[in-house]
Order: C-alpha cells, then sequence, then structure tokens
C-alpha cells in the first residue's frame, strides 16, 4: 500500500535523517538512504561513528570473550567469533593513519565521517572522551587519505550483521 500525498494530507518537511554509519557499517551507501538524503537536501545524521567502541585507541577487548556478558556487542555478528578478528584489521590500518596525521583513532573516524559529508553524533559518558571527539573538528583529511581508509574498508568489509538475527529482522536491513 502506498500513500501519496495530496492537499488533502498534512506534509511535514523532513530536515534530517540518522542512521548508523562509520568505518564499521556502510550499509547505507548501497542501500539508497545517502544518495536519497542529498538528492532531497535532507541532513543524513550518522550515530555510532565509532562503531560501537571499535574505532578508539584504548579499545581493550582482545577476543569477544572479553565482553562482559550483558554487553550488547555479544549478541551483534560483528563482534563475535571470526568477524571480531577480521574487523579489527580495520582499527590496526586506522591506527597507523592516525599515528601519522598525530591524532587519535576516535578523531580521524569522525573525520572520515564528516569527509563523507554526514554529520557524526558519537556518544559518549565521559568527559575527556567529548573533548577528543569535539577536537576531531581540527582533523583535515587529504584526497589521498580518505582514498587510503576508503581502500582499507573496502579492503577488510566489515563482516558480520548489525545486529542479532531477531532484531535484524526488525530493522530489514
Amino acid at each position: 500500500m502506498s500513500i501519496i500525498a495530496d492537499e488533502s494530507w498534512p506534509v511535514a518537511k523532513i530536515d534530517a535523517v540518522q542512521a548508523e554509519y562509520s568505518a564499521f557499517e556502510t550499509l547505507h551507501e548501497t542501500s539508497g538512504l545517502i544518495d536519497t538524503a542529498r538528492e532531497l537536501g535532507v541532513a543524513f545524521v550518522a550515530f555510532s561513528p565509532l562503531g560501537h567502541g571499535w574505532l578508539v585507541d584504548d579499545f581493550p577487548f582482545k577476543t569477544p570473550d572479553d565482553f562482559a556478558p550483558d554487553d550488547f556487542r555479544r549478541t551483534v555478528p560483528k563482534f563475535q567469533g571470526e568477524n571480531f578478528y577480521k574487523n579489527k584489521a580495520i582499527v590496526v590500518e586506522m591506527k597507523k593513519l592516525a599515528a601519522r596525521k598525530g591524532c587519535t583513532l576516535s578523531q580521524i573516524a569522525i573525520a572520515w565521517v564528516v569527509s563523507q559529508g554526514l554529520i557524526p553524533i558519537p556518544g559518549t559518558t565521559k568527559p575527556q572522551r567529548l573533548e577528543e571527539n569535539w577536537a576531531s573538528r581540527y582533523v583535515e583529511l587529504t584526497e589521498e587519505e580518505k582514498q587510503e581508509i576508503r581502500t582499507v574498508i573496502d579492503a577488510a568489509k566489515p563482516t558480520g550483521n548489525r545486529y542479532a538475527p531477531a532484531y535484524q529482522a526488525m530493522v530489514g536491513h
């Protein structure tokens, strides 16, 4: 069933759409959401631009078993089994670029999302992380650096669904 707006239907302008996007979640580059938002002049607000905690300098987890029993990442396929180790390759390579740039991994991850024309909204509960994330606005990526990050992402292509099967069914993608 489709609904076509006409004069009898109230219409509201949509200014922004929010969806997950990071070096670990690029689904919306191919789902059409980012392209449609751009076409319609709608801002794309990227939540979890740090990949649910992957893209920080001090990610403390060495194996999938290191997550606390109640940590939601225990239910996320990207953080489980062999996916954990495959996805960690992205972190390793992006850390190298951050070191060359003289910034933190989270700053380069956020700067990369911004360089895609998106608005990142990283979540944090720690004041020092807020300051670190805010400082990402001073990180300017060259075209070569953006291409290097794209090459890392494409080579290591994040592996595993965004959510466990029951939750994935609820979002449809």
